[in-house]
């Protein structure tokens, strides 16, 4: 018992000093990798947690915190913070064994909360104006983009872009935690596969809705929403075009996928895949004659 409080006393210790050390190496690197380190700073706190509770977690993630206060700079102090949270729900969850999908929401919305108070409450602590930086990005796109897109229209799809951003931070965050904790033994209840997405078919009616909805409805709140049921539509149609990859073994090609993804008009017939995917029993018929041809 007192070998295993002395081995948390000193793992805690190492992840603390972990994370002064990465807070000076950003500090003294310009804060050029401030981004990239939080992504996986949640793993740390994860691993501690999973292994020694949370009341441990918690007083490392104190500790963590203060040294960051010591060694770096505001924005990364912020951002670290957040994940600290993170890594400390993250570990108590996967603990208590909850719900994979209980626990990517929860992940979520703590990413969400990051980026609304960075964008808020903390963006005169951290010395970025970021409506200011969103203002001076769209004067410098080119200009058949400028006659198409104005500040107001950006600013107004501010929320679903946070929204996609959170979803997208943590999705990484979540295979990062994954991909490592095997190296340590740790399972984790996630399917991070972008094959393995896919919408019920009432959550693709409720989708489906809100969609046409925001096609009658012209109105700030109606744009998010048919924006952000875009993506969604969009990814579920990359899922689908994933699985036909797999089914024949061209996995090797997804990036090309994702690329095309970007592309405009083309993303639309994702869309259209998405929506025929939720809806149709597609991938059974093409592992069907998949195993027919063989």
């Amino acid at each position: 018992m007192q070998q295993r409080k002395t081995k948390a006393l000193t793992t805690g210790a190492m992840i603390s000093a972990l994370y002064g050390c990465l807070a000076l190496l950003n500090t003294y690197t310009g804060s050029l990798l401030d981004i990239y380190f939080c992504y996986f700073m949640v793993f740390p706190l994860v691993y501690y947690g999973y292994q020694y509770g949370w009341k441990n977690n918690v007083l490392v993630a104190v500790a963590s915190f203060f040294i960051m206060a010591i060694f770096g700079v505001p924005f990364y102090l912020v951002f670290g913070t957040g994940c600290l949270i993170q890594g400390v729900f993250l570990a108590e969850g996967m603990r208590r064994k909850r719900a994979s999908m209980n626990l990517f929401i929860e992940m979520t919305l703590l990413a969400i909360l990051k980026y609304v108070l960075i964008v808020t409450l903390f963006q005169s602590f951290v010395g970025i104006d970021f409506l200011m930086e969103l203002k001076m990005m769209v004067q410098e796109m080119p200009a058949f983009l400028q006659d198409k897109i104005s500040y107001q229209q950006v600013l107004s799809l501010l929320p679903v872009l946070c929204l996609c951003l959170s979803l997208i931070d943590t999705y990484c965050i979540l295979a990062i935690c994954s991909l490592v904790g095997r190296k340590f033994q740790i399972s984790f209840p996630f399917k991070l596969s972008i094959i393995d997405f896919h919408l019920s078919k009432t959550y693709g009616f409720i989708a489906l809705i809100l969609l046409i909805a925001g096609y009658i409805f012209e109105n700030n709140l109606f744009l998010n929403i048919r924006t952000f049921v875009c993506v969604i539509f969009a990814l579920q149609g990359l899922s689908l075009l994933s699985y036909v990859l797999w089914v024949h073994h061209q996995v090797k090609y997804l990036l090309i996928l994702v690329i095309l993804m970007f592309v405009p008009y083309l993303n639309v017939l994702y869309i259209v895949l998405g929506i025929i995917d939720i809806f149709s029993d597609l991938r059974e018929k093409i592992m069907y004659n998949k195993i027919n041809r063989s």
